[in-house]
């Protein structure tokens, strides 16, 4: 706390003038309150401030006279030690302060704590009885020579009439002087006789350049008797332009700070001048239960913590100031509750014991409650809330894995999803917490993905389901994504990886030989093989190429069909074997034209050294049977062949003369169609 007090000498007159000053005496000096506390704020801008806290008169004051004591022989006073009169001996019961220069301020004050003694007889609390062994509140103009009491109406305090703190007065006494009461009976009912404020203000004739103030007991029945203390003395004027950090332009200000909090308060003269004061009041939260703890599977016995100490005897032992429930919302009872190392009283360990121990993974909620005691844990700040809440996360239970193992288009009408679990507990024992299985679809592999249409499953040992939902349509369009979530243990679940069908591209499917394919990856295995696939009329899938890539172009079969295409790929892992196929693709082969051509001029020895159909560029193509002849010009048949594919079969014109000769040439198609052809032919030598 930044304490601004200043005082001058002027001369020799030993005049103190007033400066410009605040200071706050409420709190005193930096605190700690509890979370809801409230406190009271209060400033003075003082001549003279004294709390005698530290045991001694302190600064402000020329004479002490009366001996006084600051060890609270009487009982305790409003803060700390407080001046008492009349415990040790004093001819003298007088107590002046130091000479103040008053012109300069106006509306001064004197605000003291006091109390006579309340003990009849010898001792430090003897009690003033008599009409003239009161204490005078005085002011002299002249340096002591002579001394005014303060003016009345002499009122005595209306407040407490307490013998120990808090002491607490509504409304100050004031006057310059409290007569005392001559019974025990009337003292006792009397405010003069209990810490009290007294508040008087400095009247007009004490207001000059050299003023003194003084308390004094003029007559006392002897040395040692007629005790009275005084404490919190301040002598001080209200300070112009007072402004505190909360708003409020007044000496005093109430507020109920949530955190640690600096306050302020400053004060302005006239001539821009700015003084300061400030107090720090640190907050401490009530107690509250944390952090969240993780343990191991089985326990019945854990400890938890609260983040401040707490009393050790409001803590429950039969564990009723808590409760406990199962990650499915049912109770899990607490039978016990025990501090753990308690120092002077307080702990900030619990050690809490449940009925049955902890045997499913997930998170059990744990929270405070009112005891059987009718108390809840209760600490310096205040008691820790019910329904206060922590998380016991409990692990290692068992750990449950579901994997993906397949996703197939059925029969390129819709698909199939595929799944397994793996565990390292009993699988009948996981199936008494099941809840159900999720399907997940997307068209993106990373996402969205959002309930697949009746992707519900609620029997545990199914582990397919087909996505009805989808149509052929749909899947010759796109590749489906899925995941599937296993929900067990009252909320708990698990979450298996992505995998997509395959969509097969048939791209140009036009040429009449040759069919290009392309697809889809599927990473439902790591290097996945696959398996091109065709099937016609006949109804029986063959394969007819296999790769790893995802594109490939196959010869298109001979045989005049409809035909269909599709892509496989297989593995198998100890759930079985399992087989991912595409959609399908349809083309047709059409039914070939048999064609029959042959040369007219034959040149043996020459490029073609033999006679024969032209089967270059398919121009004789989709025969089955062939017979030809060869004539020369007086109708003799000179050759005769029946294959027509080896051209080393036909004629080779050895033994005959260059001329013109005719073929005649008969063929059977394919489909059984005959063919003819018929013509002449020159035979041209070069050797």
């Amino acid at each position: 706390m930044k304490k601004i007090l200043l005082a001058f000498a002027f001369g020799f007159s030993w005049s103190y003038g007033y400066s410009l000053n605040i200071t706050i005496i409420s709190p005193a000096q930096d605190t700690t309150i509890c979370e809801g506390d409230t406190v009271f704020l209060e400033c003075v801008s003082a001549f003279l401030l004294n709390d005698f806290n530290n045991g001694t008169i302190g600064i402000g004051w020329s004479s002490t006279q009366a001996n006084p004591v600051f060890t609270n022989p009487c009982g305790p006073g409003p803060n700390g030690p407080h001046l008492w009169v009349g415990t040790t001996p004093s001819s003298i019961r007088t107590l002046v302060t130091n000479t103040y220069d008053l012109i300069a301020e106006g509306a001064c004050y004197i605000e003291f704590w006091m109390r006579y003694g309340l003990v009849p007889g010898t001792g430090p609390c003897e009690d003033p009885d008599q009409p003239d062994e009161g204490v005078h509140l005085q002011y002299s103009t002249n340096n002591g020579l002579a001394w005014t009491d303060f003016p009345g109406p002499n009122s005595e305090p209306i407040g407490n009439l307490n013998t120990a703190p808090p002491f607490i007065t509504t409304v100050p006494g004031s006057g310059g002087y409290w007569q005392p009461y001559p019974t025990l009976a009337q003292q006792q009912m009397s405010t003069l006789y209990h810490w009290n404020l007294y508040r008087c203000p400095i009247p007009n004739a004490a207001v000059t350049t050299a003023t003194s103030f003084r308390w004094a007991q003029l007559e006392t029945s002897n040395q040692g008797w007629d005790a009275w203390g005084i404490d919190e003395v301040v002598i001080g004027c209200e300070p112009f332009n007072l402004f505190w950090s909360t708003g409020a332009t007044t000496t005093h200000d109430t507020v109920t700070p949530t955190q640690n909090t600096t306050y302020w308060v400053q004060v302005a003269d006239s001539n821009g001048t700015v003084v300061y004061d400030t107090v720090n009041v640190f907050v401490n939260p009530r107690p509250a239960l944390g952090p969240d703890i993780t343990i191991p599977c089985g326990d019945s016995t854990f400890v938890i913590t609260i983040d401040r100490p707490i009393n050790c005897n409001s803590i429950s032992a039969d564990g009723s100031d808590f409760r406990m429930s199962l990650p499915n919302g049912n109770p899990l009872p607490v039978i016990g509750a025990q501090g753990v190392n308690c120092q002077n009283g307080q702990t900030t360990q619990i050690a809490i014991t449940t009925l049955f121990p902890m045997g499913s993974n997930g998170v059990y909620t744990f929270w405070s409650k009112l005891g059987n005691d009718q108390n809840s844990l209760t600490s310096e700040c205040g008691s820790l809330p019910e329904f206060d809440t922590l998380l016991v996360n409990i692990y290692n239970c068992y750990q449950v894995d579901i994997d993906l193992k397949n996703v197939t288009v059925v029969n390129d009408d819709h698909t199939k999803v595929e799944w397994g679990i793996s565990t390292d507990t009993i699988l009948s024992y996981l199936a008494n917490l099941f809840t159900e299985y999720q399907v997940f679809r997307s068209l993106n592999p990373t996402g969205p993905y959002a309930p697949a249409p009746g992707g519900i499953i609620n029997t545990f040992n199914t582990t397919s389901w087909e996505d009805l939902s989808l149509t052929s349509t749909d899947v010759n369009t796109n590749s489906y994504n899925y995941y599937v979530k296993i929900v067990y243990d009252g909320g708990l679940s698990q979450q298996s990886d992505s995998i997509a069908s395959i969509l097969l591209d048939c791209i140009d499917n036009s040429d009449t030989l040759l069919l290009d394919l392309t697809w889809s990856d599927y990473w439902g295995l790591p290097n996945p093989e696959y398996y091109v696939q065709i099937q016609g009329s006949n109804g029986t899938w063959s394969t007819v190429d296999t790769t790893t890539s995802t594109s490939t172009t196959i010869e298109k079969p001979y045989d005049a069909d409809d035909y269909t295409v599709r892509i496989q790929t297989e593995y198998t892992d100890t759930g079985g074997v399992y087989i991912s196929e595409s959609n399908y693709c349809e083309f047709t082969v059409y039914q070939r034209e048999a064609r029959l051509k042959m040369p007219n001029v034959f040149t043996p020895g020459g490029l073609f050294p033999y006679y024969n159909a032209v089967t270059k560029n398919d121009s004789t193509a989709n025969l089955v049977e062939f017979q030809g002849q060869i004539f020369n010009r007086w109708g003799y048949m000179v050759y005769e062949w029946d294959d027509w594919e080896n051209q080393s079969s036909g004629w080779s014109g050895e033994g005959h003369p260059e001329g013109t000769y005719y073929y005649f040439v008969k063929a059977v198609g394919e489909e059984g169609e005959e063919l003819e052809v018929k013509g002449h032919l020159m035979l041209i030598r070069n050797d």
